[in-house]
């Protein structure tokens, strides 16, 4: 038994020691797995930082295009919005010009008015001077016609007393 003892524990022996180097074996593999694994994920995660600045850059660069494009659309907002505000500017000094022409038009209309009265007054007065003269002149008129038609009933009555002196010394001849 001795021997069949001995051969049982040298098979004994042998199993742990393969069992021992299947282990390490085993270890090894999952180690070098886990290296691999850890390796890839470096990789990997490399080309995503790489990714990451790459889109960084894109980033800005778009940052910087739109900062381009903006401002000049800023600039032109603000001038749009001066434009506005000079307009505005304009409507009311529109307006003013507005309100004065009205004022004046107002202001004249008010001095036709008043010329007119005026006018119309003038033009009463002098109606009435001239009326009055011609009233005037139409009675010195009529005064001269009456002193003609006296001057010329005398006239004919001197003439018709030369006559019928004339004839009276006619007779008396």
């Amino acid at each position: 038994m001795h021997d069949k003892d001995l051969a049982c524990k040298g098979s004994e022996e042998m199993i742990g020691q393969w069992s021992i180097a299947i282990a390490a074996g085993a270890f090894v593999v999952l180690v070098a797995g886990i290296l691999l694994a850890l390796h890839k994920a470096l990789v990997h995660w490399g080309r995503m930082q790489i990714t990451i600045e790459e889109l960084g850059k894109q980033v800005q660069a778009t940052q910087t295009e739109l900062g381009l494009i903006l401002q000049p659309a800023a600039d032109t907002v603000q001038a749009i919005n001066d434009q506005l505000q000079s307009s505005r500017k304009l409507f009311q000094a529109a307006e003013q010009a507005s309100e004065a022409v009205d004022q004046v038009s107002k202001a004249a209309g008010h001095l036709t008015n008043l010329l007119s009265d005026a006018a119309v007054r003038y033009v009463e007065q002098s109606s009435k001077k001239q009326q009055k003269q011609v009233d005037e002149a139409l009675q010195w008129a009529e005064i001269a016609v009456i002193a003609w038609q006296l001057w010329q009933k005398g006239r004919s009555r001197a003439v018709k007393m030369e006559q019928s002196g004339q004839e009276e010394a006619l007779v008396e001849v």
